[in-house]
C-alpha cells in the first residue's frame, strides 16, 4: 500500500519480510512467514509513534512522520516503482483513532 507522494508504505518485501515506511520512519520486520497462508497485517499510528502487528502480535515499533498524512492518493497492491503484490488482499479497513493492542487481536479475528 502506498499514499500518494507523501512517500507512506506499507509492504511485502517477500515471504519473510513486511516493511512501514514513511519520510522519516520506518519499520521493518523479519522473519516472518506468511508465504501461501493467510496473515492479518495492522499499523496503527498514533502521533509520532507507529506499531506495526502481524498476525494480532506486535512486532515492531518507530517513529511516524506526520506530513505523511497530507497525501491525497492511496494505492493498494502496487508501488510507485511498478512492483505488484502477488496476493489477494481482504478486508482492508480504517479508523479515525489509533486502536489498542487489544482492538487490533479482535479485529484480526473478525
Amino acid at each position: 500500500m502506498s499514499y500518494g507522494s507523501a512517500s507512506f508504505g506499507l509492504e511485502i518485501r517477500d515471504a519473510n519480510h513486511i516493511n512501514y515506511y514513511d519520510g522519516d520512519g520506518h519499520i521493518g520486520v523479519s522473519p516472518v512467514s506468511f508465504a501461501g497462508a493467510w496473515c492479518h497485517l495492522a499499523l496503527v499510528v498514533n502521533g509520532a509513534n507507529a506499531k506495526l502487528y502481524f498476525n494480532g502480535a506486535l512486532a515492531g515499533t518507530g517513529t511516524a512522520d506526520t506530513t505523511a498524512r497530507n497525501a491525497t492518493q492511496l494505492t493498494l497492491g502496487t508501488s510507485n516503482e511498478g512492483d505488484h503484490l502477488n496476493a489477494a488482499v481482504d478486508n482492508v479497513r480504517f479508523y479515525a483513532r489509533a486502536l489498542s493492542a487489544d482492538e487490533v487481536a479482535v479485529d484480526r479475528d473478525q
